[in-house]
């Protein structure tokens, strides 16, 4: 399955700002808004607030990702730190904002909360969005209120190819840091590739979702994500040893991005794997994946 969505220029996105499906359904919308009575930004000012702010986090994990990739290939001493998960964290912060904008901001600036009509009308819309925003918000809320811990993953191959990833870790009452089974119950580790382009998948997806909200269709334009879309390229999608089968991407081509799914491809080498954890004086186990 694939969705083009049309002619968006890179350069004319960086100076003019991304423009999204639904910010121009928005932007075309003429029926009455209540974000006043809310409390809350008109629905085009907390959009683009949320859309800046991923697009910046996500835009610079995949630089830091890839610049690490590219090091640690040529360099098999190459340093794995904390960086790279502090850059996941700050994105999938910056996600969840966006998706709870999405989820219940511009529901609520609609009417949803005023009007029983729209509030039906926008119900499975809204569930829609929920499903796809739900995962990652789970993971927000556990490194946040949980105090779960991400704990970088490296794995070399003997080619030189190197995927980063990381496990999302709980301390269990034995005073062991353990993977968390919410979110390794299939995988013992998830690599930055393939997870961020899920990511984005969901995001892109849920944009669409919203400007069919204010019942406004017709053709998709210009930009999204301008930042994140033009680097993502230089971001490998390449499994880690755990990672196997189909998993949804997006994708930067000519005249717009394309919504798809697309098979991992195992790379069958002789592999290494490290990580790295930090002492707190308490935890007394660290699980090895």
């Amino acid at each position: 399955m694939r969705i083009t969505v049309q002619p968006f220029d890179f350069a004319m996105a960086e100076n003019a700002g991304a423009v999204s499906p639904f910010s121009q359904a928005a932007k075309a919308y003429d029926g009455p808004l209540y974000h006043q009575e809310n409390d809350l930004p008109h629905p085009l000012v907390m959009h683009a607030r949320a859309m800046r702010e991923f697009d910046s986090a996500a835009s610079e994990l995949i630089t830091h990702a890839s610049e690490a990739a590219f090091q640690a290939g040529i360099d098999p001493t190459y340093k794995l730190d904390f960086g790279l998960v502090r850059h996941w964290q700050e994105t999938i912060y910056r996600a969840t904002e966006l998706f709870d904008t999405y989820y219940s901001h511009i529901p609520t600036a609609l009417g949803t909360k005023t009007d029983k009509v729209i509030r039906r009308r926008l119900e499975p819309l809204i569930a829609a969005t929920k499903k796809r925003r739900d995962p990652w918000a789970m993971m927000c809320n556990r490194l946040k209120h949980n105090h779960h811990v991400l704990v970088p993953m490296r794995t070399r191959y003997v080619s030189g190819k190197t995927v980063d990833s990381y496990r999302v870790s709980k301390h269990d009452p034995s005073g062991a840091l353990v993977g968390s089974p919410e979110f390794h119950r299939h995988v013992r580790s998830i690599s930055f590739g393939v997870s961020l382009r899920e990511l984005l998948h969901d995001i892109l997806r849920t944009d669409q979702t919203a400007a069919k909200m204010v019942g406004v269709t017709g053709e998709y334009g210009t930009s999204i994500l301008a930042s994140t879309l033009r680097v993502l390229p230089s971001l490998q999608a390449w499994p880690n040893i755990y990672e196997h089968g189909q998993r949804a991407t997006v994708e930067a081509v000519p005249g717009g991005y394309e919504l798809a799914r697309y098979l991992l491809v195992p790379i069958r080498e002789a592999a290494r794997q490290s990580s790295v954890t930090t002492a707190d004086g308490v935890t007394n186990t660290f699980e090895i994946p």
